[in-house]
């Protein structure tokens, strides 16, 4: 919808479903979190492949699209940086979009599920759908990734535009749970308010997030373990997770913590924050028992603990399947791509936009604003 709607000369858009923007109406939680306050400069490091969106974010930032949004009347408001239509609605997004493009005059053409890109001497001369044929010189291809497929998005760009010679990133899922070996059942449901989670891919750290977390009877999930999940290898050999419960002590701090109540047993003296359950399951995790008094044990082994406590180590063996993820990884080959203009390297009048690339964001309205601003360079060029 951006791209139509930043293209000049006639445009045609071609929607494979019955109504515009499902997608974009069920984001943030059918809130519609288009964008985040960061400062555009810091926007590069929430994303996977963010040096390639750097031409596209700051042609087309986060303020130039609030601007465009408070310009054509959709009040917004921010919580916590995280930028949202004041009235709670996606949909009021997708109603305003629609009515940009009808006031343009853009050929809105439903239930056109496209089976081809026509090219001839690497060139487009148009696209086909289950039902006809349409002529031009220039196609957007912004058909999403694979996820949240009942709302079109089911990876057939990436099918598309294998045929054409196109390399695809395997599409995986991005802002997913995470499966852990470790049997996590018994702690379903128990959330950590604040912890630093570490991704390490055969010995080495790929990431860190800090937030809130919480068990479920196969791994791990909640708004740290998603945006982790932006990070992850293509395989999971050798593919563990460290979390630090207590970032805001040091090691020492805990130590002293656990002798200033020596008396106490020991799943009585760790720190308050975790839930009871959880601290019992940790101590024998660690080969204690809950009960064990303090005063009972060596300094080594509260050194041990306190240790622990700041790096349990968890097997990382999956995540939930694509179907589950809020976001898809993988798409079309960034070094296919002029990052200048979105077209394609290999055919001339192709462009891209959105996740159909590969690029993806963590939550908090960047994978939105990577669509409307891939869009609007697309559109632009």
């Amino acid at each position: 919808m951006m791209a139509a709607l930043a293209s000049s000369g006639e445009v045609i858009l071609l929607e494979k479903t019955d109504s515009l923007g499902k997608k974009l109406a069920l984001s943030g939680n059918g809130r519609g979190n288009i964008t985040n306050l960061t400062p555009i400069q810091g926007f590069f490091d929430y994303y996977h492949n963010g040096k390639f969106l750097k031409k596209a974010l700051f042609n087309f930032s986060n303020q130039d699209l609030i601007s465009f949004f408070t310009q054509h009347g959709l009040n917004l408001k921010a919580e916590e940086k995280k930028v949202f239509p004041a009235t709670d609605r996606a949909k009021d997004i997708v109603k305003l979009l629609e009515k940009l493009l009808l006031k343009k005059g853009v050929h809105i053409f439903y239930n056109q599920k496209v089976t081809d890109i026509l090219v001839k001497d690497q060139k487009i001369v148009g696209v086909k759908s289950k039902d006809q044929e349409f002529l031009s010189e220039k196609v957007i291809i912004a058909t999403g990734g694979a996820s949240f497929p009942h709302t079109g998005s089911s990876g057939d760009g990436f099918f598309i535009l294998k045929k054409l010679g196109h390399h695809i990133i395997a599409p995986r899922p991005a802002l997913v749970s995470f499966k852990l070996g470790e049997k996590v059942s018994e702690l379903s449901g128990i959330t950590v308010s604040d912890a630093l989670i570490s991704l390490y891919a055969s010995g080495k750290k790929l990431k860190t997030k800090r937030g809130s977390f919480l068990f479920t009877n196969f791994g791990i999930s909640g708004p740290a373990v998603l945006n982790l999940s932006c990070y992850l290898p293509l395989t999971f050999t050798e593919t563990t997770i460290k979390i630090d419960f207590f970032p805001e002590y040091s090691v020492e701090q805990l130590k002293e913590k656990l002798w200033a109540h020596e008396a106490k047993s020991l799943k009585n003296a760790l720190p308050e924050k975790l839930p009871q359950k959880l601290r019992e399951w940790l101590i024998s995790f660690y080969g204690l028992t809950p009960d064990v008094k303090v005063k009972a044990l060596a300094a080594k082994t509260i050194a041990k603990i306190s240790e622990a406590l700041k790096g349990t180590i968890f097997t990382l063996t999956g995540t939930l399947p694509l179907e589950a993820a809020y976001v898809t990884a993988g798409g079309v080959d960034i070094k296919e791509i002029n990052p200048a203009t979105m077209e394609s390297k290999i055919i001339k009048g192709l462009y891209f936009a959105g996740e159909v690339i590969d690029c993806h964001g963590e939550t908090g309205g960047f994978n939105l604003q990577m669509a409307f601003s891939t869009g609007v360079l697309a559109g632009k060029s």
